[in-house]
């Protein structure tokens, strides 16, 4: 039987307490916008368009913060306030009815 380790525990992360914006992908430096969806690191200059950067934060978000139901002011808070709400709602739109449950349901 194996013996249970620090990474069997639940992250403590207080969502509150997380530093808000759009961050690279690739190094997780600070990104800024370059166009009207595109946004490139500070870092690395690689350029990433807004559908990218709200793609991982769906992914990465309940793995953070596993009880967290994602909806458009949330990711607009989250990257905040560097995307429109119209972008986030229009991709959560999509998103959903390719993935309906990935994003609609509290985990318990």
């Amino acid at each position: 039987m194996r013996k249970p380790n620090d990474f069997d525990k639940p992250l403590e992360i207080r969502y509150h307490e997380v530093e808000k914006g759009t961050y690279c992908p690739d190094c997780f430096h600070k990104l800024e916008k370059s166009s009207e969806r595109k946004y490139q690191c500070t870092q690395c200059d690689k350029i990433f368009t807004s559908r990218m950067i709200i793609e991982e934060s769906c992914k990465d978000l309940p793995i953070l913060f596993p009880n967290i139901v994602i909806t458009t002011p949330l990711l607009y808070d989250w990257f905040g306030g560097q995307m429109s709400d119209h972008n986030l709602r229009r991709y959560l739109k999509m998103y959903r009815t390719k993935h309906p449950f990935n994003l609609l349901h509290k985990k318990k």
